[in-house]
């Protein structure tokens, strides 16, 4: 079964739930909870079937709009405190391979990794993708471009070097090519 819990009741959301189709599951209210129950279909997914004229679906906390999906599905939040990401952990590899060894999450974390292995970023990208990668561990990884991609107008299927302690940040201008920009590692405090 898949749970979710609002935290609080707001008055937009009352009249969505009261006509909310919630195929073979329940809504739940205790006055100050509301829990939709569902039992997983084959994708695991939980649907909220909004049949009103509005084709959005908000949340409100507090006076404030703090989430809004849109009829395309484009998501906006109102603070990106209000986002939480859990690190995608790829797996590096001496010669990665798409689908195996990628840069799949917003947000990707390489804990432990020999020096010099890779991981890819996506091929063909839609222009805006971002992409970070943050290496904690102690040796430099390398961010590879899938495919024929460039990185930051280079040559096709180059990479960038990220220092232990260091992290990129990757956006693809285009469908062909990734702007990377690497933080700066300080310099340790001398006598």
């Amino acid at each position: 079964m898949k749970k979710i819990v609002a935290s609080t009741i707001l008055a937009f959301l009352l009249p969505v739930l009261a006509s909310a189709q919630v195929p073979g599951g329940a809504i739940v209210t205790n006055g100050k909870n509301v829990s939709l129950t569902a039992p997983d279909d084959a994708q695991g997914n939980l649907r909220l079937v909004v049949p009103n004229a509005t084709p959005n679906f908000e949340v409100w906390t507090g006076g404030s709009r703090r989430l809004l999906v849109n009829g395309s599905g484009d998501t906006t939040f109102a603070s990106t405190s209000d986002v939480a990401y859990a690190p995608y952990v790829p797996t590096m590899a001496a010669t990665p391979v798409a689908g195996t060894n990628d840069f799949a999450g917003l947000v990707n974390a390489v804990p432990t990794a020999a020096a010099n292995t890779a991981a890819l970023l996506p091929a063909g990208p839609t222009a805006g993708t971002l992409k970070y990668i943050i290496n904690t561990g102690p040796n430099a990884i390398r961010v590879k471009m899938g495919s024929t991609n460039t990185v930051n107008g280079g040559t096709a299927g180059g990479y960038i070097s990220v220092a232990s302690l260091q992290q990129a940040r990757c956006i693809a201008d285009s469908a062909t090519n990734w702007n990377c920009q690497l933080s700066t590692v300080p310099t340790p405090a001398g006598p």
